[in-house]
């Protein structure tokens, strides 16, 4: 099936020079022409196929499936590209707007000026690859199982190709930001410089472990810790989950750190233990 897709793709998608795009977007934005919007999307879906080939790994069902995100990326690509620049005479804000209609400023709210209006320099190719690739990024991160945010993964593969080693001075993943929740297909977790008690969880029975050591908590601890972490929803900040408590974040933050160190030493306890009966 994606091979013919492939083909069809090669075949018929031919991008549209610049003022073939102006004029697409012209039809679209201001006369509302499906076809233009189609045409768009078409002309530029062999691109969404070659970013999406940088990502490939051998698993040919995860490449279709990056390439239906980039696809919706370009969608959205096409939805907010913006053809003309207005400054405000006001306050002198950029207002970015798909149409050169009567409207008001973002920023302060008074009438925009036609007159003052320019056309956005950039191509939509440029524009649209962010959308792209930002697309493919977050479609890697809901599918790994443990989630590095897109940012800090562009992070690594930058790394990577400059063939540095990435460690808490490039590249930490620090406790300051909360994690993605967790489902019950896959076990999210904090990936720290100096903690040992992620990767052991990761390396086996995650959700089981994680659910035995937080029952050993005192009801405060694992609260704080359920919520930081996003264990059974979103993740909350310190001042979030303060407000809950009655308490001031800074304490919060002890409670979050004395309950990471019980986990620790609870942990190493089971280490511990299962040496000790290996040797018996």
């Amino acid at each position: 099936m994606y091979a013919r897709y492939f083909n069809e793709v090669g075949r018929t998608t031919i991008p549209a020079s610049a003022l073939e795009e102006r004029i697409l977007f012209y039809r679209y934005q201001e006369l509302g022409d499906r076809r233009a919007r189609d045409q768009l999307v078409r002309g530029n879906l062999r691109f969404v196929i070659k970013t999406a080939r940088q990502y490939y790994r051998g698993d040919t069902e995860f490449l279709k499936t990056l390439i239906a995100a980039g696809n919706v990326g370009l969608l959205h690509a096409v939805y907010r590209y913006c053809q003309w620049v207005i400054e405000c005479h006001y306050c002198a804000h950029d207002n970015y707007v798909p149409v050169r209609a009567r409207q008001r400023c973002k920023q302060c709210g008074k009438p925009l000026r036609k007159r003052n209006a320019r056309r956005y320099s950039t191509r939509f190719l440029t524009y649209a690859h962010w959308w792209i690739t930002e697309a493919i990024h977050t479609e890697l991160y809901n599918s790994s199982l443990v989630r590095i945010p897109p940012y800090k993964q562009k992070e690594h593969n930058r790394a990577r190709r400059e063939g540095k080693t990435i460690g808490p001075t490039y590249v930490s993943y620090d406790e300051s930001e909360p994690a993605a929740p967790l489902n019950s297909n896959a076990t999210v977790l904090r990936l720290t410089a100096d903690t040992q008690i992620e990767h052991e969880l990761i390396n086996g029975h995650a959700a089981k472990l994680l659910h035995e050591l937080l029952r050993a908590l005192s009801p405060r601890d694992a609260y704080v810790l359920i919520a930081y972490y996003g264990l059974r929803e979103a993740p909350k900040n310190l001042r979030e989950i303060a407000a809950t408590l009655g308490i001031c974040a800074e304490r919060v933050r002890q409670i979050k750190e004395h309950g990471m160190a019980e986990l620790r030493r609870r942990l190493q306890r089971r280490r511990i233990h299962s040496t000790s009966d290996a040797f018996d």
